[in-house]
């Protein structure tokens, strides 16, 4: 009887240490892997945040005011910062995927790899905000020169008017990329669409047809070189 105990304990013994015996090397591989991958996450980070601020990826911020926006909501980061941080946790993540195939932590490499497939969504949220604070910027300075050269008092409002336009669109299509509430989202997208058509359409039956009568009357006689009669 004490024999089996003792054999029994023994083997128990013997069974746990075979286990951390074999664990052990990978568990030492993975931290190793994992430091080395931290320094290269890093390393690859600050990479990408330099070269987008070469190449002037700050400056598309800075002239649309969002600078301004971000300092005064005391986030001291430039949005080449920005992408260099999101670029070094990517990279982070792959690292973890390999740690955790090594000491054979299923569940938790599946989830990264869950986050990882993510990340191209995340890339295409990105390039819509840059593309539409491009967009924004120009659109609204060709709004704005178009109408002063028309003579129309309104061309700072109908500029700042389609650069929000603009931006509230964008926002919406970067949420619906990262599958946020996608059906509320494109609920949204058709109230704002179906409330801007009714809006002007209203606008224009019932009293915006003078009005367009006369701006399209002043585009016309300044584009044939005449002088805008002046009406009451």
């Amino acid at each position: 009887m004490i024999y089996e105990v003792q054999t029994s304990i023994s083997g128990a013994f013997t069974q746990a240490w075979d286990s951390i015996a074999s664990f052990l090397p990978m568990f030492l591989t993975a931290i190793i892997i994992f430091v080395i991958g931290w320094f290269i996450s890093i390393g690859l980070g600050k990479l990408v945040a330099n070269l987008l601020k070469r190449v002037g990826f700050d400056n598309i911020f800075n002239k649309t005011g969002w600078q301004k926006a971000l300092r005064k909501a005391e986030l001291k980061i430039t949005p080449s910062q920005f992408i260099g941080v999101i670029t070094k946790w990517i990279f982070v993540i792959i690292f973890l995927i390999i740690v955790s195939d090594i000491v054979k932590w299923e569940n938790f490499s599946s989830l990264l790899n869950q986050i990882i497939t993510w990340v191209p969504n995340l890339i295409v949220a990105i390039v819509i905000l840059v593309v539409a604070i491009v967009i924004a910027d120009i659109l609204e300075k060709i709004i704005k020169a178009t109408i002063d050269k028309v003579g129309i008092a309104s061309a700072n409002f109908l500029g700042s008017l389609a650069k929000w336009v603009i931006y509230v669109v964008a926002t919406l299509a970067i949420l619906s990329q990262l599958n946020v509430a996608p059906a509320i989202v494109n609920a949204i997208i058709y109230g704002i669409v179906g409330a801007f058509v009714l809006s002007f359409g209203l606008a224009f039956g019932l009293g915006g047809r003078d009005e367009a009568a006369k701006i399209l009357a002043t585009a016309r006689e300044k584009i044939e070189g005449k002088k805008p009669k002046k009406r009451k």
